[in-house]
């Protein structure tokens, strides 16, 4: 069956006017095959802040030996109702009077919104917005990377411009200059434009990749392993003339040196044994053999299961201090070292708990280490934000990570994100000890709807952490300022932006206009309720109830 229109040729450029609300992101001419009549079709995209309920386009033809076609009427789109930044037109057919027309161009000259206003045309010219580059065809994967690191754009795919009032964010948001903000992924359009420099990114991705390098080899220079003080000497010997990597390879070569001369000293010492065994007399006397197993079962079983006996006693009673000390005398004996452990983590348990139930709120308390890192793990500061009964809610000081709220760009709720299931999951195992663990209060986290949208939120779920949501965010900090929030390093290097000042934009458990948006606080401490992507990778603040009723 053949098809009802033929293209006759289209167009993709973005066409705009200074001051224009709207602008003609591309435009085709086809023929009806029924009729054999010719149509012309827009799409156009709404730039302002407002609902745009009608437009008025202007149209010229010209027929292919370019002698112009006469009589062609304006077009209106009506009835319609068009959100800020949203497209239309595309399938509204435009038939023109003249079948031999060939070529069209099309302006704007009146639009009007839900408000009443009224935008008409005043004589300006309408011009192309250049072709927009993408960053593959100008830069390299590590360049890219780098932006991405610094931009905060989950996935950057075009170079950001900006040309008289219209702005090309690299996420490939087209929006007009006086949002400042691309509406989109909310990044400063000027910020974006600042960072994409390719001459500076590249001496940063260079940079970066030369500390993790020195990173690696401070960590091996460390190590008891001869091969690997070498790797580290060969991985200083590249970074030559790289901040102190002269001198750090002239401490691997010291290290190297003590480490040969280690073993060349145990293989003679060894030598030296195998040797002595030999010639060991193998008769004793029976007093002496007697002795010697008497003083020895004196110093390794007697005296010591004595100490044993009163550590344990003290830590029965609650005298983890004095037990943990004896135990530690003990060094290897039965599960003294275990048991030192556990004493010292006790005593240290004991005093955060204390210093919970004491602080007020606004006050900063410590509970639990985080970094991923077990190696590296430091102490967690919350934010005290209420208390009541025998209870208190915790949110984090700092920004811990950075996560997406959902794995996948589809539409789900609080109930069923991928960031729901990681805090309860991944961040209470890694974040808190198993006693640590039994004072967090499983607790009902209500659905509560974004105030600005009517986007369903889903139903209540029953967790031991969770998310602020947009309410939440207003009820208990005060102003744009309390809601600021720094980001650890490990933060930042699991991918969150941080803005010059070091503040990041942190997750909300609301959703955002839509079911595929989710909300957050800015960098600037402002909730956002249109919300990210929730495929975006920005930084999160766990929450959660503590019960102080076991700690009496």
């Amino acid at each position: 069956m053949t098809e009802r229109y033929t293209t006759i040729n289209q167009n993709r450029t973005v066409r705009y006017s200074a001051g224009c609300p709207v602008i003609i992101v591309a435009s085709a001419l086809l023929k009806d095959n029924q009729t054999s009549g010719v149509l012309a079709q827009l799409k156009l995209k709404n730039m302002s802040d407002k609902i745009l309920v009608g437009c008025k386009v202007s149209l010229c033809a010209f027929e292919l030996s370019g002698n112009k076609v006469e009589g062609v009427p304006s077009f209106s789109f009506l009835d319609i109702s068009i959100n800020s930044g949203a497209e239309f037109g595309q399938k509204t057919p435009i038939y023109l009077p003249n079948r031999a027309t060939r070529i069209f161009s099309a302006t704007v000259t009146e639009a009007i919104f839900s408000d009443g206003e009224v935008w008409k045309e005043k004589g300006g010219e309408w011009k192309t917005f250049p072709e927009s580059a993408l960053l593959n065809s100008v830069a390299g994967n590590d360049i890219i990377e780098e932006f991405y690191l610094e931009s905060g754009i989950a996935k950057p795919v075009y170079v950001p411009k900006i040309q008289d009032d219209i702005a090309l964010c690299s996420c490939g948001e087209l929006f007009s200059l006086s949002k400042s903000i691309c509406p989109k992924c909310s990044k400063r359009i000027t910020d974006i434009i600042e960072i994409w420099n390719v001459e500076k990114l590249k001496e940063k991705s260079i940079e970066r990749k030369k500390l993790a390098d020195y990173n690696t080899a401070c960590t091996l220079i460390k190590s008891d392993k001869l091969n690997e003080v070498k790797q580290a000497l060969n991985i200083f010997d590249s970074l030559s003339g790289w901040r102190d990597a002269d001198e750090k390879a002239k401490d691997c070569k010291k290290r190297i040196a003590e480490l040969e001369e280690v073993e060349k000293q145990e293989k003679e010492a060894a030598k030296k044994r195998k040797k002595k065994a030999k010639i060991i007399v193998s008769a004793i006397s029976l007093f002496m053999v007697a002795a010697a197993a008497f003083a020895y079962f004196l110093i390794t079983i007697i005296i010591p299961n004595s100490k044993y006996n009163s550590a344990m006693e003290l830590f029965s009673e609650g005298n983890y201090n004095e037990a943990a000390v004896i135990f530690e005398e003990l060094g290897d004996y039965k599960n003294s070292s275990q048991m030192a452990a556990e004493a010292r983590d006790i005593i240290k348990f004991i005093a955060k708990v204390d210093s919970i139930k004491s602080a007020s709120v606004g006050y900063y308390v410590c509970f639990g280490e985080y970094n991923i890192n077990t190696e590296q793990k430091t102490d967690i500061e919350w934010l005290v934000l209420e208390k009541e009964d025998d209870k208190a809610l915790l949110i984090s000081r700092y920004a811990l990570d950075c996560q997406q709220y959902n794995t996948s760009d589809t539409s789900v709720t609080w109930e069923t994100c991928s960031l729901r299931e990681w805090l309860n999951g991944t961040f209470i195992d890694n974040a808190f000890s198993a006693a640590e663990q039994n004072l967090l209060l499983r607790t009902t986290v209500t659905a509560d709807e974004n105030p600005s949208y009517s986007t369903s939120p889903g139903n209540n779920t029953e967790d031991k952490v969770f998310l602020l949501s947009i309410t939440e965010a207003y009820k208990y900090f005060s102003s744009d300022g309390a809601r600021k929030c720094q980001g650890t390093d490990y933060c930042k290097t699991q991918g969150a932006y941080r803005a010059k000042g070091g503040t990041c934009n942190w997750w909300l458990r609301s959703l955002g206009n839509n079911s595929n948006n989710a909300a957050c606080v800015s960098s600037g401490g402002s909730p956002s309720h249109v919300g990210h992507n929730i495929s975006s990778y920005i930084a999160v603040r766990p929450a959660f109830w503590i019960n102080l009723e076991p700690l009496d």
